[in-house]
């Protein structure tokens, strides 16, 4: 299971998410058959990183995807 931590709201997201799904089906994952995703969106409230990433460990994701200041708290 992979769990995306989106920083903004999944409209923002929806171009890159669209992109990492397609991108994965390339390399034989398929969403919903081979791999499983949580999308999780902080709504710009970076407050909420580790609630979410609390969550992740909670469903015991195998990888967290995110970018920017969100990535660096998370390995905390």
């Amino acid at each position: 299971m992979v769990g995306i931590l989106g920083a903004s709201t999944s409209a923002n997201w929806s171009r890159w998410t669209d992109a990492f799904v397609r991108r994965l089906a390339e390399h034989g994952w398929i969403e919903g058959r081979s791999v499983a995703i949580e999308y999780w969106w902080a709504d710009g409230h970076s407050e909420r990183f580790p609630e979410i990433a609390n969550e992740f460990v909670r469903l015991k994701v195998n990888a967290i995807v995110t970018v920017g200041s969100a990535a660096s708290l998370l390995k905390h």
